[in-house]
């Protein structure tokens, strides 16, 4: 699952920066080739995977053997990561924005709580809150 991987990293930086916009879309290509039939564009994964390991090489050659065997469980482990870390933003986000608080159980607050105080932040609380369900 580099694709899918790739398309994580490569669609967040395509945001900011226009030449990670092709392998974007290449990585989404080579994921949905895979969802569907099973197999992925093996030219792309390929020269994915051997430039990772290519850099990885120059560095430390056991380590490059480990990634060359162990890829797929390295890249699912990664996506796990990112999907966890991605939903504790969600939550805290969605924490600060309605509550003024990373967590709204904690007395501590957080680190944002200054910014709270904007006007800004305080009519997209009350914009949130219009359209939740009560």
């Amino acid at each position: 699952m580099l694709c899918l991987l790739s398309f994580l990293v490569f669609g967040f930086l395509g945001i900011f920066f226009s030449s990670y916009r092709e392998l974007a879309r290449k990585s989404l290509d080579c994921f949905r080739q895979r969802v569907k039939t099973g197999e992925c564009d093996a030219d792309f994964e390929t020269r994915l995977k051997s430039t990772i390991i290519g850099k990885v090489m120059d560095k430390d050659r056991r380590l490059a053997a480990f990634l060359n065997t162990y890829m797929d469980y390295v890249t699912w482990s990664l996506i796990a990561v990112f999907l966890i870390t991605a939903g504790l933003v969600a939550v805290s986000l969605y924490n600060f924005l309605i509550y003024g608080s990373c967590s709204p159980a904690s007395d501590a607050g957080c680190a944002l709580s200054k910014a709270s105080d904007s006007w800004i932040l305080g009519e997209i609380r009350e914009s949130i809150r219009f359209w939740m369900p009560k």
